[in-house]
């Protein structure tokens, strides 16, 4: 479809709402390398005890966040004292560790407000921003590709949602921008009416806040609709021992990884721990009924390892075409319509397994 990608990246084209409206696919390997490579890291091996001026990657192949810079804006949005209150310390007892891991948690939600579908104004702040996230009630017109001004590597702009506003006093169309990057996200503190977004905002914003704080962090990828990130913490049961716990940012919730299956209802089938250079298969501790996710994704643990053992080799060993269809554009107007249909499923809250092949 060279004619459609040539509209999308010259904002012409609108894809429609819903899960994959052009039927696209990719491969399960390249899909799952794709996340990966998209995902936010750790910090760099090299960084030094302070962790002050490191370079991060925060799942952007080629933009690179500076610490310094990032720190600025973490002190904007929570203030000085309380960074400095929640650094992370190893002597912290496994109890300690988690009471700081909940006020990191809940500091998120104090500050920032879940998009569940409210109006934009175009004037960022004011009575009228405020009134139309307070009371403007919206509704999805489709993707397209980001403003020039927001699609650029500091960004990482996947693209918008084209929404259409009831509420008179608000612009009857506006434009709501998926970013990644965590400085715009931290930005959307004035920029956008404290709206920071969805799980994906909440999730990328809290692994820039968890890993500035010298955290270890890792972002959790649920192909039904849904993401979250784990923090590794002292164990309760043996506090000689860290362990991955599980903590959803968009919701303010530290280790119950069975609320999805016994809270939500949800039929889960894939849950990966992912970071660029590797995927882990988490699904086990996020289920009762780990047998039932294996019939739901119809297919076997053999070919999950398999599959995975492929991932990791890519992941250790491939640098990214610039233009490949599996590997993440940092531009939103360069993403393939592939790409666009992955990441629509998860960042609109539907089933990304339907997306991919295995």
């Amino acid at each position: 479809a060279p004619r459609l990608q040539k509209m999308w990246s010259e904002r012409r084209l609108v894809l429609g709402p819903g899960r994959n409206p052009l039927r696209e696919q990719m491969d399960f390997v390249e899909a799952v390398v794709h996340f990966a490579r998209a995902s936010p890291a750790g910090w760099l091996e090299d960084c030094g005890p302070s962790k002050r001026n490191c370079t991060q990657n925060f799942g952007t192949q080629r933009s690179f966040t500076s610490n310094e810079a990032l720190w600025k804006e973490l002190e904007k949005s929570f203030g000085a004292k309380f960074l400095e209150d929640h650094r992370f310390n190893g002597l912290w007892s496994a109890a300690e560790q988690r009471t700081h891991a909940k006020a990191l948690l809940a500091v998120i939600k104090d500050v920032y407000i879940f998009y569940g579908g409210r109006c934009l104004a175009s004037q960022p702040s004011g009575p009228i921003a405020d009134t139309c996230v307070a009371e403007g009630k919206s509704v999805s017109v489709g993707r397209l590709a980001c403003r020039p001004e927001e699609d650029s590597t500091d960004h990482g702009c996947v693209f918008a949602e084209l929404r259409s506003c009831t509420s008179k006093i608000c612009d009857p169309f506006f434009e709501y921008a998926r970013l990644q990057a965590p400085i715009p996200l931290l930005q959307t503190r004035t920029e956008r009416s404290k709206v920071l977004g969805r799980c994906e905002e909440f999730s990328r914003l809290s692994h820039a806040l968890f890993a500035s704080l010298g955290y270890e962090v890792r972002y959790i990828l649920d192909f039904t609709d849904h993401v979250w990130i784990e923090v590794s913490l002292k164990s309760t049961s043996d506090e000689r021992q860290q362990t991955w716990v599980h903590a959803d940012p968009s919701e303010n919730v530290l280790d119950q990884p069975l609320m999805y299956e016994t809270g939500w209802g949800k039929k889960l089938t894939m849950i990966f721990a992912v970071s660029p250079w590797q995927v882990e298969h988490v699904t086990a501790r996020y289920t009762a009924d780990y047998e039932a996710t294996v019939k739901r994704r119809r297919f076997s643990d053999q070919t999950m390892a398999n599959a995975l053992t492929a991932v990791n080799t890519r992941l250790r060993t491939d640098q990214p075409e610039p233009r490949s269809g599996g590997s993440p554009h940092m531009l939103s107007r360069e993403r393939s319509l592939t790409e666009l249909a992955l990441w629509g499923g998860f960042l609109d809250g539907t089933d990304t397994s339907a997306n991919v092949n295995v």
